[in-house]
């Protein structure tokens, strides 16, 4: 239909517009410290392992933003600071690389230690000091970034969190998502210490997220090459479960109120159509 064919249209513009290029530019770099000498955060981030980040988030307002990975930390940083910072490239274009001679990299401006190693950020959306770490133990850590301290834990999950979203709605912004290894998706509250509900998707929880155009709907990537799309008001199926990729759905997000985009370790892209039937899907 015509509501099909300008979402299609949509996207095929954003997807243009992003492999226009060959390659891009850096227009700023940041510093990660190097990890404790000793203890947990030694073993967990030697080597090369300091290098390596799993998930980045920007908080509400976009002054923030925040890097977490293999080392049991999260790195915070001020965007307006790092974005002014002379590039590698200007650098090097005036004689001097970064570091040698010229301005280095910005650093964090906060550090915060964690007990575990880290695969997902994602800030609350009602209080932008306020953020939610996913971590290997199947935990979900809130923070307060500007106090620097640890507000709450959640004994989330039996297993690691891969994923995990805070509701976008003004009037839910307390609200977050989880997915995790152990094969479920349960929504919390940051009031509350409990689970509020759980989702059993009976596949490996690859990645979570809310629709921003109705934060009743949740979109769950799997290890068993499906998208799913739920109604937190009645989890006990799914409102529809699209099939095609070949491999796990790695990530998703709506683009509309009734289209999700999803990657999967396929190397491939998929839009899909929630107004289309409930099993099978329908791809853009």
């Amino acid at each position: 239909g015509g509501g099909d064919e300008e979402g299609l249209h949509r996207f095929q513009e954003v997807l243009s517009t992003a492999t226009h290029y060959s390659r891009m530019g850096v227009l700023a770099e940041v510093s990660c410290p190097p990890p404790p000498a000793t203890g947990r955060g030694a073993a967990a981030g030697g080597g090369t392992a300091r290098g390596i980040l799993s998930s980045i988030a920007f908080d509400s307002e976009e002054h923030m933003f925040a890097a977490a990975g293999v080392v049991p930390r999260i790195l915070v940083y001020n965007y307006q600071q790092v974005a002014v910072s002379p590039s590698p490239q200007a650098a090097g274009a005036g004689g001097q690389a970064a570091g040698a001679g010229g301005a280095p990299p910005v650093g964090p401006a906060t550090e915060l230690h964690t007990r575990a190693k880290l695969t997902s950020l994602s800030y609350h959306r009602g209080n932008k000091q306020l953020l939610l770490a996913g971590d290997y133990d199947g935990t979900a850590s809130l923070w307060d970034t500007s106090a620097q301290r640890l507000v709450r834990e959640y004994e989330a999950h039996s297993k690691r969190i891969w994923s995990l979203d805070c509701c976008p709605a003004a009037g839910s912004a307390h609200n977050f998502i989880t997915g995790s290894d152990d094969g479920t998706v349960k929504l919390w509250s940051c009031r509350d210490e409990g689970c509020v509900t759980s989702l059993d998707v009976r596949a490996n929880v690859c990645c979570v997220a809310y629709n921003p155009w109705d934060c009743n709907q949740v979109a769950v990537g799997s290890a068993a090459h499906s998208m799913l799309v739920y109604d937190l008001r009645a989890t006990r199926t799914p409102l529809a479960t699209f099939t095609g990729h070949r491999k796990a759905v790695s990530y998703v997000r709506f683009l509309s109120s009734s289209e999700v985009v999803s990657a999967s370790t396929d190397s491939t892209l998929r839009l899909w159509s929630t107004q289309a039937g409930p099993e099978g899907g329908s791809p853009g």
